[in-house]
């Protein structure tokens, strides 16, 4: 495959055809934050990694200061399992939490779904509605989970374009996870 997309004679965004390497980093502090939305004080937010594989080249996360790179990817690990303890010990909870606000918790590492259902989970035994925005593709078996949830889950998926030609130019999703930083 060529390493760029024509679309009527013209040379588009580069294809990427591997996805970052994956780490695993422990999450600083807290990791139920309030906001993103300071005229909403019940929806707050769990940030789930750090960089992301989907790497749309339009996201505006990436122009962000302090935004390092999407190499490596890194996994927070323990999310579901500190998630629980601060829940069980706040007496004021939140309505709604976002997840991942800051990176897509549907990317194209299975490791990401797994902790994605752990945490509608968690949220959901303490009466939290989950709200998960992504661009990603959701696998039949965590849809199922997740509709086991239906009453406090909301997933938003947002749709760049309709062309599957510019779709992947500007959202690429590779298929195979190896290192495509070094």
């Amino acid at each position: 495959m060529s390493a760029h997309n024509q679309a009527n004679g013209r040379d588009l965004i580069p294809l990427m055809p591997q996805l970052p390497e994956l780490e695993h980093a422990p999450h600083a502090e807290f990791v139920l934050q309030r906001g993103p939305f300071a005229d909403q004080p019940g929806v707050w937010s769990v940030d789930l990694a750090r960089g992301c594989a989907h790497r749309c080249a339009f996201c505006s996360v990436r122009s962000e200061r302090g935004y390092a790179s999407d190499c490596p990817v890194y996994l927070f690990d323990g999310l579901a399992e500190r998630l629980a303890v601060e829940l069980a010990a706040r007496k004021e909870k939140p309505q709604v939490v976002v997840l991942g606000p800051s990176t897509d918790p549907f990317q194209p590492i299975d490791e990401f779904a797994a902790r994605d259902v752990k945490l509608v989970r968690v949220l959901s035994r303490h009466g939290v509605t989950s709200w998960l925005n992504t661009r990603g593709s959701i696998q039949a078996n965590v849809l199922d989970e997740l509709a086991r949830h239906r009453d406090r889950v909301r997933v938003t998926v947002a749709l760049a374009t309709l062309d599957t030609a510019i779709q992947r130019a500007i959202e690429p999703q590779p298929h195979q996870v190896t290192n495509a930083c070094t």
